[in-house]
């Protein structure tokens, strides 16, 4: 995908594609920093998990997304909540650190994901946090800190969403008013030479 101003950075497909594979390398590092502490019993998990990651971020930036219905975009950010379920805590450490890793799948999913979509992340999310995946170490999270960290969750994805729609709103409004007369609100000669070179390249 090719970006041709400064609105096109804030676009869906944009964040889609730059902040995903960063999400990512995040989650590996998360997993592998934390993995001195993970017993021998885990490394096949561990593997398991950094895979995951790993083919998510592949298909984040070789899928030509384009192409597919939208929805389909819901498919990395599920492959990394996946992903993180399989790194529950064993029995009696607290749930605060692997909850963790469920933001930034969350977060990715703000930033250019609709409404509904955002809604089903959550849900995967939560899903995921009591799925026996996530449950692989025999220990159920309390049922108090998950359900408050999955209002959290929440909270956080339809802030970071508000906030994103809100920018790229404006950042449009502004190309827009620079690229139209503002008596007629036809197009001006900058907005014509802007079509014109995108011609051009494109021929």
């Amino acid at each position: 995908m090719r970006t041709t101003g400064y609105s096109d950075t804030f676009s869906r497909d944009a964040l889609f594609r730059q902040i995903g594979p960063l999400i990512g390398v995040v989650l590996l590092w998360l997993v592998y920093s934390d993995s001195p502490r993970i017993s021998d019993y885990f490394s096949g998990t561990l593997l398991w998990g950094a895979g995951l990651i790993a083919l998510a971020v592949a298909l984040t930036l070789l899928v030509p997304w384009h192409r597919l219905p939208r929805f389909a975009m819901l498919v990395p950010p599920v492959v990394y909540v996946v992903a993180a379920s399989g790194f529950a805590p064993a029995r009696g450490e607290a749930m605060a650190s692997w909850a963790g890793l469920f933001l930034l799948p969350v977060f990715w999913l703000s930033l250019y994901a609709t409404g509904f979509e955002l809604a089903a992340g959550i849900v995967v999310v939560a899903v995921a946090i009591f799925s026996p995946v996530a449950n692989s170490t025999g220990s159920r999270p309390d049922p108090a800190q998950a359900f408050a960290f999955i209002a959290l969750a929440g909270a956080l994805g339809v802030g970071s969403k508000r906030l994103f729609d809100e920018m790229r709103s404006r950042t449009v409004g502004r190309k827009r008013a620079g690229q139209t007369d503002p008596l007629t609100g036809t197009l001006n000669r900058r907005a014509w030479e802007g079509i014109l070179s995108a011609q051009l390249a494109e021929a």
